[in-house]
């Protein structure tokens, strides 16, 4: 597909891409590469510089992409729904959303479910301090009467805690570790500066992700073909137990 069909970004864009790029660079430093998963969690996170955390517009019409609480509110009526059916179950309960994106969810649902049963606290556990204020003062502004019961957490609760675990199109947005299987082994994805600018490199895969790759081929019952690319998200495997381990079930 041709490139140039693409608009050409506007050119404080490109001045905010050249310095993520030095950013980058700098960190390949003298080693000669980082891992993908660095890369992708520097393009994503970088304070600052980050697609997730430099203030751009990324949801919604004008944005780059639209997730289902963006197109209406009947999404939000259905998760209110579920969780006033929750709330008469436990009776005390709380919700704990993972990336809350606009905060259009939490908005739509706290205005939405029943009184009643609505609940005690409803957390929002974001790492991007961009979003953090997108979340606030769209709350302020859509569901103030349930303003004091939304707090923002940066890290998994450490307490105990019952209710309702959302995580709506959470897992794209973790950085993924790159691999491919050659000259026999497992090989670890990596990026490189090169004349043209950022290119791939590989190496011997650390053991953790060797190890991760071999239980994903013993878990489906196959072996990957020489060439075979893929990615693999480690960081998974630490964010469900860590949001998980507290979480209190009846």
């Amino acid at each position: 597909m041709p490139r140039d069909i693409l608009p050409e970004p506007p050119d404080d864009l490109k001045r905010h891409s050249e310095r993520l790029r030095a950013r980058i660079l700098a960190a390949i430093g003298t080693s000669g590469e980082i891992p993908f998963e660095q890369y992708m969690e520097m393009a994503l996170y970088e304070p600052g510089l980050g697609y997730y955390s430099a203030g751009l517009h990324k949801l919604g019409r004008s944005g780059d992409f639209v997730t289902a609480p963006e197109i209406g509110s009947l999404f939000a009526a259905c998760m209110a729904s579920q969780c006033a059916d929750i709330g008469e179950e436990l009776g005390a309960y709380e919700v704990l959303e993972v990336g809350a994106g606009t905060g259009r969810l939490a908005a739509d649902l706290l205005r939405q479910v029943n009184p009643s049963r609505a609940p005690v606290r409803y957390r929002i556990l974001e790492r991007s301090a961009d979003l953090q204020r997108v979340q606030k003062d769209r709350i302020s502004r859509e569901a103030p009467a349930w303003a004091d019961r939304v707090e923002w957490l940066k890290q998994p609760p450490v307490e105990a805690w019952q209710g309702v675990l959302i995580a709506n199109e959470v897992i794209d947005a973790l950085s993924a570790e790159g691999f491919e299987i050659r000259d026999g082994g497992v090989h670890q994805l990596c990026v490189t500066h090169t004349s043209d600018g950022l290119g791939w490199s590989t190496r011997p895969a650390p053991e953790g992700l060797e190890a991760a790759v071999r239980h994903l081929e013993k878990d489906t019952g196959l072996a990957f073909a020489q060439g075979y690319r893929s990615e693999i998200r480690p960081r998974l495997g630490d964010l469900l137990p860590a949001v998980l381990n507290q979480l209190v079930i009846d």
